[in-house]
């Protein structure tokens, strides 16, 4: 078999609201957010 897949280290729940809006997700409430994601 291959080699396993190195996986990343978790995000922080800022750093996932700004991974999402680096890809062009657009964010109103990023309060409401930090307490659904």
């Amino acid at each position: 078999m291959g080699d396993m897949k190195q996986h990343q280290p978790p995000l922080t729940i800022e750093e996932q609201i700004e991974n999402l809006k680096s890809i062009g997700l657009v964010i109103k409430d990023e309060e409401y957010w930090r307490g659904t994601i």
